[in-house]
């Protein structure tokens, strides 16, 4: 069963990107990987693609571009960036690939990832991902959330992005369009997270089994052992953004925004996966 790993990314994110793909090229040499244009800003991030073995992912992205301007318009999410942006990150279902794990580029992997997209392969999910999201990020009207959750009570109020485990679906962007018809009227029932609300809403309408990843990671303890060595290789661990998995191996560590500095948690792992990232690049 074929699988891949999926990043969207633009310059602005290159010393994270750098220090994820050592992390990736270390963890999960043998997935194959692509990389979305977040934005025309792309240069630098493309000149990588040989050192740290991507592939662009040459999707039709001014289709994805045109799906959140119907939506959205020209409405800013960040400053200098649009909400519809962030619709590129739904290329990730049209990945040459029977399923994939979608991650922000702020993460770097801590354990073999194979292993972890292994147990979505093998369970009947369409969709897994890290966290919901907080009530109000993705909707905001009551009604719609009474209907989502009479629909597919799974999809609360909605699920994080920044970390999806799905299956290819060539047919999903037909379903999406028609979905959008409404356009700027969504605004009305969403929240302020663009491309995560019009996709959990996607879900919840067309009935995908959907679950956080915790769900299946009891499965992943079980096969994994209980070797402490093992479970706590670095010190302090997180599963995620926020949380913490007590006794359990860490396969990943996640942080916001787009800058290195020695403030960070957990910044000796993250700067050992940069600096050795910087030298393979050095040595091409």
């Amino acid at each position: 069963m074929s699988q891949s790993i999926i990043y969207a990314v633009n310059d602005h994110m290159y010393d994270f990107f750098v220090a994820s793909q050592e992390s990736r090229m270390r963890h999960a040499p043998d997935i194959p990987c692509y990389v979305i244009p977040f934005s025309d800003d792309f240069e630098r991030i493309e000149g990588l693609a040989k050192v740290f073995d991507f592939e662009v992912l040459q999707s039709d992205l001014q289709k994805w571009d045109a799906l959140g301007e119907h939506i959205w318009g020209h409405a800013p999410h960040r400053p200098n960036v649009e909400k519809k942006s962030y619709f590129r990150k739904l290329a990730m279902f049209e990945a040459p690939s029977e399923h994939f794990l979608f991650v922000d580029a702020n993460t770097v992997f801590t354990d073999e990832i194979g292993f972890y997209m292994g147990l979505f392969a093998r369970s009947a999910l369409d969709i897994s991902f890290l966290s919901y999201s907080l009530p109000g990020r993705n909707f905001q009207h009551g009604g719609l959330i009474d209907l989502l959750d009479q629909i597919n009570p799974e999809v609360r109020h909605g699920f994080n992005c920044g970390f999806v485990l799905g299956r290819q679906d060539l047919a999903l962007y037909d379903i999406m369009q028609l979905l959008a018809r409404p356009g700027p009227r969504l605004q009305r029932v969403f929240g302020g997270a663009p491309e995560q609300a019009f996709l959990a809403y996607v879900a919840a309408l067309t009935g995908r089994k959907m679950a956080r990843f915790n769900d299946i990671l009891p499965q992943a303890a079980t096969e994994l052992g209980t070797d402490e060595a093992l479970m706590q290789r670095q010190g302090k661990k997180m599963f995620g953004p926020k949380s913490r998995m007590p006794g359990k191996r860490a396969f990943f560590l996640k942080w916001n925004g787009a800058s290195l500095h020695d403030g960070l948690a957990n910044f000796d792992i993250l700067n050992g996966y940069y600096q050795a990232g910087l030298a393979r690049i050095a040595a091409e």
